[in-house]
C-alpha cells in the first residue's frame, strides 16, 4: 500500500524501508513502520507525502480487517 500510495518513498535500499512486527499480545499487534523520502522533511511537498503514507497504512489495515487500539 505505502509502494503505490507514495512514489517519493526510498526502496532502492540506500535508506531504510522497514514495516516489521515489534510486538503482539493477546489482543494487539504492535507494527513499527521506518521509511524515507525524497523530499526534504519541511513545507507542503513533506506533509502531502506523509499523509498519503499515513492513508495507506489505514488502507492496509481495513483491507486486513483489523482494527486500530483506539477503535
Amino acid at each position: 500500500e505505502i509502494l503505490a500510495a507514495c512514489p517519493q518513498v526510498f526502496t532502492d535500499g540506500s535508506r531504510p524501508f522497514r514495516v516489521v512486527w515489534s510486538d503482539y499480545g493477546p489482543d494487539f499487534l504492535q507494527v513499527n513502520v521506518d521509511i524515507h523520502l525524497r523530499v526534504r522533511p519541511i513545507g507542503d511537498e513533506y506533509w502531502t507525502n506523509r499523509q498519503m503514507i499515513l492513508e495507506a497504512i489505514q488502507r492496509a489495515v481495513k483491507n486486513n480487517e483489523m482494527k486500530f487500539a483506539k477503535e
